[in-house]
């Protein structure tokens, strides 16, 4: 196999750059999109009935809503005019279904020829403004939706169409973008799905250009320092890229599109396929160093290293293909195209760095030797302190264990919806600003079912609908509801000659009978729909603050509880829905998903090893080491402050995939080394010595790459770097220093006394 690759040699490096020329082309039709659903477990009853129940009755997130901050009172003639005139504007945007502001808005009063509409506010008469002003404090239906409590800002609510996609989306954010610098507000909000969607696009494709360039300019520092050779740093740095060009291709060529997950990709395809090749090109550099051609050096390298680089490769591919097992869309794709990315990087180092290398001699690919006199001393140091200090490392590993499970425990599944918002973005400004200013930045929906053959519009029905808005109000601080009873108590308003205090649900069921027939006739000034066609299904919602996951579970379940007590459930049934609160619920599923694609990783792992080594006790050594830094990083989690949702939950198997590969790199070397006959201790001190530097430069590449997403705006990603980091270290510092422990453990006696090397000397390596 190796001599057939040799023989190929100029045919592959061909192969390589063709590809990267056809994948090039792909990419520049690749696409980003960020889909709010594929962040919500689908396969589960929940979900199955919010598709059913927002195909029956319109989108509960199809909303944008633009507030303009006049930082003082909005009854000022010039501001409303100009903001009627921002109003207009905003309905000439394309793909929207309407469009209302507290200036184009009317209520309605029957007359005696027919129904009057009349304005809420009088732009052109400054002597109704303090009547306005009272009339809008008492009106629940406006107050804290299209005016803040302050009066000091006002909101052009829109309705995207049904179904709008990520163009369309683009397009309705730019036209707004363009249409705000036309009129230069001097503080805007914006919120609402559409504009997130869009925001996310964008600085997802930022952060893919930017963590492509910052990683390829760190490979190229590290690799400076460490072989200061032109060639030496260009040819790992053509291979990784090439290897994220060709992955890039994948993701165009089976129709994927990009999206916030995906800015993770640049660091991970360029870390792993550097974390290949700095094993492959230092092991060849060494057999060079000993005096061998080019040829041999390659062919053994490949020989030694190959094996390992393919079981480092699938470990890890195998720990993000367990993300499969999730019902979250986008955590199953991003576990899928990681898993093929580590193996895509793999191949580039296998089939094309290492024919790349072969063209250059020892002296074209390193020119430092005192490196190896450093590295030698400090392996040889790690080797002295677990041959002396066997009881000190044992008491360290159970006191960090002790600490990492107490962090545990302290891990919060309280989260936010801010909290998956870019970090610097103005998404979060704006955010806060609604849930200060307004009703709240959260929808509270309740779809409600009547049975028994009846309808939504049925008087017993109402009944019961507005005995529940009224609790809502009343007892949990709903300042307005919206409900099929809306549209009888604004006709039940409309025939009192306009007065707020009618603002009832008629109890004669002949009234809410005639105003039935109106329903039709009029237009509600909401324009939402409340109820299917058939009125066998409803909807009840409201805006509230974010109490957070914990907040809104204890919430509904006192809801839960007095509807129980106080409805008849023979009737209707009630049940909580909507995104906002299938995106909490992640969080118990996130649990269980978690727990069992870690289970699953590691018994495949376990599996593996037990195939490689043949030796069940080999397998503990190879599984302990690995899953202390997996608890030390859940520690972290909690000691900091972060909480376990849906994209912080892919770090624990992400984590345990990358970590194995050194454990691998180590136990593969010292399987090797007692191949040859040497005793337990000899072949662990040749270990140190062959393997300690790979192990110790990926790690510190690994740790830089990692490091580096702390930099991104997206919470997520930020954590995944920050975690994974903090695993990283710990990893490598267990497979240096408990593996040797643990392979004393399983060989008694096999322990040497020796003497402490001096400063300054390193011993042969035997």
């Amino acid at each position: 196999m190796i001599t057939t690759l040799f023989r190929f040699q100029k045919v592959l490096i061909g192969l390589f750059f063709l590809l990267l020329v056809l994948c090039g082309w792909r990419i520049l039709h690749l696409e980003f999109e960020h889909v709010h659903h594929d962040f919500i477990p689908s396969g589960n009853t929940e979900f199955e009935f919010l598709e059913q129940f927002t195909t029956e009755i319109e989108e509960d997130d199809i909303g944008l809503f633009v507030a303009i901050d006049h930082q003082k009172s909005i009854f000022d003639t010039a501001f409303l005019h100009k903001f009627d005139a921002f109003t207009q504007a905003c309905s000439q945007i394309p793909h929207l279904a309407s469009t209302n502001s507290i200036t184009t808005l009317t209520d309605f009063v029957k007359g005696p020829f027919g129904f009057i509409e009349t304005p809420f506010i009088h732009p052109n008469d400054p002597g109704k403004f303090s009547k306005d002003s009272l009339r809008l404090s008492r009106d629940s239906r406006v107050l804290g939706s299209f005016v803040s409590d302050d009066f000091q800002a006002l909101t052009v609510i829109m309705k995207t169409v049904p179904g709008a996609t990520q163009p369309q989306a683009d397009e309705v954010v730019a036209a707004l973008d363009s249409i705000l610098q036309v009129f230069d507000f001097p503080k805007v909000h914006i919120a609402g799905k559409v504009n997130m969607q869009s925001t996310f696009v964008r600085i997802a494709k930022q952060e893919v250009i930017f963590y492509l360039v910052l990683f390829s300019a760190l490979i190229m520092l590290m690799l400076g320092i460490f072989y200061r050779t032109v060639w030496g740093v260009i040819i790992p740095l053509i291979a990784v890229n090439g290897g994220f060009l060709f992955f890039l291709g994948y993701l165009q060529v089976t129709g994927q599109k990009l999206d916030i997950m995906s800015t993770m990709f640049p660091t991970l395809m360029l870390i792993f396929g550097m974390a290949d090749i700095i094993h492959l090109q230092t092991k060849f550099i060494d057999l060079m160093e000993e005096g061998l051609d080019r040829f041999a050096a390659m062919r053994i390298a490949l020989q030694e290293i190959g094996l390992a680089l393919f079981l480092t490769s699938l470990t890890t591919a195998i720990g993000f293909a367990t993300l499969l097992t999730s019902q979250i869309r986008a955590i199953k794709f991003f576990g899928l195209n990681a898993a093929m990315g580590v193996l895509i990087a793999y191949l580039c180092v296998v089939l094309f760095a290492s024919m790349g290398l072969m063209l250059f001699n020892k002296k074209q690919m390193s020119r430092v030797r005192a490196q190896y006199q450093f590295w030698e001393r400090l392996l040889e140091r790690v080797y002295y302190t677990n041959q002396r200090k066997q009881w000190h490392i044992l008491a360290i590993a159970l006191a960090t264990l002790g600490v990492a499970l107490f962090g545990i425990s302290r891990i919060s599944t309280n989260s936010f919806l801010a909290g998956d918002f870019p970090r610097k973005s103005e998404l979060r400004s704006d955010y806060y600003f609604f849930e200060q200013k307004f009703n709240g930045s959260r929808s509270l929906e309740i779809a409600v079912m009547p049975k028994q053959d009846l309808r939504a519009t049925d008087p017993i029905i109402l009944g019961q609908i507005d005995q529940l808005e009224r609790y809502l109000i009343d007892s949990i601080g709903l300042r307005a509801t919206y409900s099929p009873t809306t549209l009888y108590k604004s006709l039940n308003k409309a025939y009192s000659n306009g007065k707020l205090s009618a603002y009832t649900l008629p109890k004669n069921p002949e009234t809410l009978e005639r105003y039935r027939k109106q329903i039709d006739k009029i237009r509600n000034f909401q324009e939402q729909r409340v109820m299917n066609d058939s009125g066998t299904m409803a909807r009840i919602t409201g805006q509230i603050p974010d109490l957070g996951s914990n907040g809104i579970a204890a919430q509904n379940a006192q809801i839960q509880q007095w509807m129980e007590s106080n409805l008849n459930l023979e009737l209707v049934d009630y049940r909580f829905t909507g995104i906002s609160l299938l995106i909490d619920r992640n969080n118990s599923y996130t649990i269980r998903s978690l727990g069992f694609g870690l289970l699953l990783a590691i018994f495949i792992v376990g599996i593996l090893f037990a195939f490689i080594f043949r030796d069940i006790k080999m397998v503990l050594v190879s599984l302990v080491p690995n899953v202390l830094p997996l608890l030390i990083s859940g520690g972290a989690m909690g000691f900091l402050g972060i909480e376990l949702k849906a994209v912080t939950s892919v770090i624990f198997t992400v984590s345990f995939g990358i970590a194995v590969d050194d454990t691998i790199h180590f136990l593969t070397r010292f399987k090797l080394e007692r191949k040859k006959g040497l005793d337990v201790d000899t072949a662990l001190r040749n270990t140190f010595q062959i393997s300690g530097k790979a192990i110790m430069l990926t790690t510190f590449i690994l740790l830089l790459g990692f490091l580096s997403l702390i930099f991104s705006d997206f919470s997520g990603t930020y954590y995944i770097g920050l975690l994974v980091s903090v695993t990283l270290v710990s990893a490598m510092i267990a497979d240096l220093y408990l593996i040797p422990q643990l392979i004393y453990w399983i060989n008694p006696g096999s322990r040497k006394t020796i003497a402490a090397p001096h400063e300054g000397q390193s011993e042969a390596v035997q």
